[in-house]
This record gives structure tokens, sequence and C-alpha cells, in this order.
């Protein structure tokens, strides 16, 4: 087994065989895969809130994030490992759900991490985070369809991250789980009150962090992980990547009809920034704008391969997943009908081109946002008029988050509960 160091100053690991070529132009192709049309430069980046050439030396900076776990989280499985697997979790379950006081004689490494992440960094405003949950909840049902049909859907182009998912056997969870798990997460750091420390949303975050050191650990020393292709799995750059997809609300949600202020796009990304920290993100890594986060954004991703045999198989599983669905009533037609809203979803903010690309249906016409988006711009704009009218239709949107979470997997409300690896997953402790 080979051991996978960090990059030094004085040795810089070898750029993964992953890892495309600088493109001609500086702009990343997943740009393009984002507009639906082509567009020039000038009106993507007004559209996208962000520079999108890349700057080699940053490109160069997340190419050696390849090679980077999380240091902290890392080392209490190393203590956790050494221990006792078994004995070692339930004291971090202790720990996390009611403080690492609550654990008798805890030792060292335990008080350690938590010494880390019990206390909120001096930039952490929570106000301001608040107010980006609560611009989250605004969002409703079409912060579910941004996360399935554009972020999801489209991600899948970037085969990177692809390569873990098979291989903890995510294929055979069906589309439908693996989303459910991740809309459980996002769900739990937009619940008001969830990021506070005993917060639903902040011990989701650490829960998923784990998860994702074992996964790494599992997999880093599999004899059929191709560190010289694939580098570290799970590693700095590729959370980066996965983090800020929430820079891409404001784009979509304006696309879809949800007029987001630029005070609200800013309270997002500080919400942003909070969950990246916790997550494990590295300082530099978290945004402080949303021009910021775009920016990091691209760099991440262009450190991606695009269009590999597991960016279909990946794609086709999501796009027919709500053919799979229970309903109680209609179930053929809701089906039919659920399938064809995500797919002209996907058509209107991704494009046929992308589409194509991905090996889905791309000849379903974008009928559901343009039947939506004068309606909902309407419905918004006339609560957040009105006295009152914001607070409820934050409520109301979070009520309708929960009801889709429910349709996507019943019964999933909290990455606490859904979240939990059988036997087979590698993260299984």
């Amino acid at each position: 087994m080979t051991v996978m160091t960090p990059p030094t100053a004085t040795a810089r690991r070898a750029t993964p065989g992953r890892v495309p070529a600088f493109p001609e132009d500086g702009i990343p192709p997943f740009v393009h895969a984002l507009m639906p049309v082509s567009l020039p430069v000038w009106l993507m980046e007004r559209l996208i809130g962000g520079p999108v050439r890349l700057d080699r030396g940053l490109r160069e900076e997340m190419i050696e994030g390849l090679w980077e776990g999380d240091e902290p989280m890392d080392t209490l499985l190393d203590w956790m490992f050494a221990a006792g697997a078994r004995e070692g979790k339930q004291l971090f379950e202790q720990a996390l759900d009611h403080g690492v006081e609550s654990v008798p004689e805890a030792p060292e490494p335990l008080r350690a991490f938590f010494a880390v992440i019990d206390r909120r960094p001096d930039w952490v405003d929570m106000s301001a985070v608040q107010e980006g949950m609560r611009a989250l909840n605004a969002v409703g049902e079409v912060g579910a369809y941004l996360g399935r049909d554009y972020a999801l859907m489209g991600g899948y182009l970037l085969s990177g991250f692809n390569e873990a998912l098979v291989m903890t056997g995510a294929l055979n969870k069906g589309a439908g789980r693996r989303f459910a798990e991740t809309m459980s997460w996002a769900m739990d750091i937009i619940t008001p009150e969830g990021m506070e420390r005993f917060g639903v949303g902040f011990k989701s975050t650490i829960r998923v962090r784990m998860i994702h050191a074992l996964v790494r650990r599992n997999l880093v020393r599999r004899p059929d992980w191709n560190a010289a292709r694939h580098a570290m799995p799970i590693n700095q750059t590729d959370m980066c990547a996965t983090i800020l997809a929430n820079a891409l609300v404001a784009f979509g949600s304006r696309c879809l009809g949800v007029p987001m202020t630029n005070g609200q796009i800013d309270a997002v990304i500080k919400h942003t920034r909070y969950v990246g920290w916790l997550m494990g993100v590295k300082g530099p890594w978290l945004p402080t704008s949303n021009a910021h986060a775009i920016r990091l954004l691209l760099h991440a991703t262009s450190t991606q391969p695009r269009g590999e045999e597991t960016s279909q198989i990946m794609a086709k599983s999501l796009a027919a997943e709500p053919l799979t669905r229970h309903y109680p009533y209609f179930r053929a037609v809701h089906r039919r009908l659920e399938h064809s809203r995500h797919l002209s979803i996907s058509r209107f903010l991704l494009g046929k081109r992308t589409l194509d690309t991905l090996g889905v249906p791309s000849n379903v016409l974008p009928w559901y946002p343009v039947l939506t988006i004068g309606p909902r711009l309407a419905w918004q704009v006339a609560h957040r008029l009105v006295p009152g009218g914001y607070r409820r239709l934050c409520e109301q949107g979070l009520k309708k988050q929960r009801q889709m979470l429910e349709v996507f997997h019943a019964g999933a409300k909290s990455a606490a509960g859904i979240i939990k690896p059988d036997a087979s997953h590698p993260a299984h402790v």
C-alpha cells in the first residue's frame, strides 16, 4: 500500500492524471455547461456573479489540494481506530450530542478536536448566518429543484467526484436515496437555530465530515484506488467545490423567479463560509463574498475531468429516479409528471448540449419553468412587500422543502437519521 502524504513547500506532488489541461481561453468548460446557451464572457460574469477566467496560480493551489485530506478529523480517526473504533465512535457521538465535558476522562485527541469546533471563529456573524438560512428557506421548492436538477445533475459532468461514489457502492442505493441523504443534510443546515452548537445542522455537518474521513481512510488503503489518477479521495479541492455549490443559488433562483437580493446573497455566502469551516475546508478556501465563492468554485472544478463513463451512469440514474417513486394515488401519472418536470428544469438551466453529454433525455421542453416563473415571481414579490410577508414566505418555503424531502425518501427528515452507513459501506463503524 502506498501511503499518501500532503505536499509541502519543498516537495510538490505530481499532478494527478484526472486534471485536464489549462483551457486555451482560460475559461473552464464547466462554466459553459452551467449556461443553457453560448454567451459572451461579460454576460456570463454578470449572470453568474463572478469572474470566469482562471488564474494559473490559484489553479496550481487547487491541484495541490487534491492531495490534502482533513487533518483534524483524520487525526481523530487515527486515535479512534487505535483505541477501538466502535468505542471511540460512541465517545465521539456523546461529545457531539452533549458536549465533550459529558465524556468522563475524555481522551486528549477527542478533547483537542472538540476544542476546535466548539469555539466559533470570530469572523462568524450568527445574525448573518441566520439571515442566509432564511433566504434559503424563502426559495421554497426552488431550492430542492436547484439542488437536484441543476447543481447535482450538472455536477455529474465532473466525473472526479463520481469515482469515490461508485467505489462506496452508491450505485446500489439508487439515485433517490443518494439525493435524499444530501438533501437531508441541506435541510438540517437551513433549519432555524440549526447552526447553533447543539443544533441539528451543526451536528449533521460534523457527522458528514466524519463519514467523509472514514471513506477517505478506507479508499486510500484499497489496492484498486488509483491515486496517480484521482489523488486523495474526498480531498480539500473537491470538498471546496461541493460546499460552494451554494454560490450558484443566486443565479439559479433568479432564473426560476425568486428575486434574491444582493444582501441575501451575501448572507447565504456567510452561512456557506461557516458550514464549510465546520466541514473541514481550509481557511483560504472559505468564501468571503459571492464573487470570491464563484472564483473558488470554478478553479476547484477546473481540476475535474469531464464526460467519463461514470458521468452518464450517475446522470441516467438520477434522471430515471422519479419513475420509481412511491405516491399514495395515481402513481403512474405522478411518476411521469415528475420525470418530465425535473427534466424540463435541467433542460432550462443546463441546456440541451449538457443533457446530451450526460446521456439523459434532452427532447423535453422547459415547460415547467416557463409556466411557473411568472406566478412565482409575483408570489415572491407580493410577500416581500407586505408586513410579515417575508416571514410567512420563509415558513411556507421550509414546509415545502420538507414535503419534497419526504417524497425523495419517505421519513428522511434529518441526516442524523438517514446517513447511517450499512455494514458494506466504507464509513461503517
